[in-house]
């Protein structure tokens, strides 16, 4: 009986499935790993990093942040988890949190409030300029009462270099400009500071320009632009195709600070101006028969335009243990003189609001006891 031989066909088969398995190249070697920085949450009084904090909370910075810059503050953050924005034009855009907004999302700067009069009408700016901020963070859930009772939407500080965290030794700066081919919208910002032996000192300036913003097709309905046909009268919005009239924007601020950081030791001061013009499409937010008649002359005339104007101190301390069973005490100190002009058609003034406030904030963090700790 002959012996067993594998036929042609066999030998070429085995060959053809074994050759992938010879031409596989070595493995690469595996990849270092990159420890990322830690960012740590400023509105927390414990100063946790982002993924120790039991609260659904997000923080907006570095590069993600300059790609999200925009003119306001809700705008900027819109598109994060769980915020919108409360668009009443290019202008204005406070942040909107899981539906909610007014006095019931907080807005801080650097921990204290913007001390504005943006909870009380839709069409009023919030008083900062995200031109400056170097980290947004987001709060929402119970932990955000710790800000208020007023504060049960959610949470939304802005922190700045305003506040000197951290040691400055020489100089160090930087400076930006964009355009956007919308309304021509240009933005101009700079910064510089510079210290030695634990001094900080630094300013910072931004300016921000825009024209009429650019919108497909006309700024009113159908329903509306016939409607007014009907009543025998076609305002500048009626005709308007293209563009969005009255939407035209600019903005001015800047500060000024100094800080003193040592070890155990952080105490700042910070004055800042804020100027801006904008406009209000489609009339005005108020209501009344005055306001209506302003309404209906600005359709014609340009529309209501605001004149916001601030300047604003802060004052800020922390101390590491400064006394027997507390571990650390933080203070803020913040005040805002603000007014701003509800311009009517022809640029006479109307309405005018001012709000001369100040807030503080006394923090104390007792050492752990008994495995607790907590903040007063």
């Amino acid at each position: 009986m002959s012996a067993f031989r594998p036929s042609l066909w066999t030998s070429a088969l085995s060959a053809l499935l074994a050759a992938p398995a010879l031409a596989q190249p070595a493995a690469a070697p595996a990849a270092p790993a990159v420890e990322l920085e830690p960012v740590v949450i400023t509105a927390n009084p414990f100063g946790r990093d982002a993924d120790e904090v039991v609260q659904p909370v997000d923080v907006l910075g570095g590069e993600t942040l300059e790609r999200q810059r925009r003119a306001t503050l809700g705008e900027t953050l819109e598109g994060q988890l769980g915020v919108s924005s409360s668009d009443f034009g290019p202008g204005v855009g406070r942040p909107v949190i899981r539906g909610q907004a007014g006095a019931r999302v907080a807005v801080l700067e650097n921990g204290i409030g913007t001390l504005d009069a943006s909870t009380v009408s839709a069409d009023h700016a919030v008083g900062l300029d995200p031109a400056h901020a170097e980290q947004i963070e987001i709060f929402k859930g119970p932990a955000t009462l710790m800000f208020g009772s007023n504060a049960a939407a959610g949470v939304v500080n802005v922190v700045t270099a305003r506040v000197p965290d951290a040691p400055v030794e020489g100089i160090e700066g930087l400076a930006e400009t964009s355009y956007s081919g919308n309304a021509s919208e240009r933005l101009q910002r700079a910064q510089v500071r510079f210290g030695g032996g634990g001094l900080v000192v630094g300013g910072d300036i931004a300016t921000r320009r825009a024209g009429d913003f650019e919108i497909p097709g006309f700024a009113e309905s159908a329903a509306l632009r016939a409607a007014e046909a009907e009543a025998g009268g076609e305002g500048e919005e009626a005709e308007a195709f293209g563009r969005l009239p009255n939407s035209a924007l600019s903005a001015d601020s800047g500060s000024v600070y100094g800080g003193w950081v040592r070890p155990g030791l952080k105490a700042s001061a910070a004055l800042s101006v804020l100027q801006t013009d904008y406009g209000i499409p489609g009339g005005h937010g108020h209501h009344g028969e005055a306001e209506a008649e302003a309404d209906a002359e600005g359709e014609e005339e340009g529309g209501v335009r605001i004149d916001l104007r601030q300047v604003r101190s802060d004052l800020g301390l922390d101390l590491a243990n400064p006394f027997a069973g507390f571990e650390r005490l933080r203070a803020r100190l913040g005040h805002n003189d603000y007014q701003h002009t509800e311009l009517e058609p022809g640029g006479e003034a109307g309405t005018v609001y001012t709000n001369r406030e100040t807030e503080s904030r006394l923090e104390l963090t007792h050492a752990p006891r008994a495995g607790w700790r907590g903040v007063a």
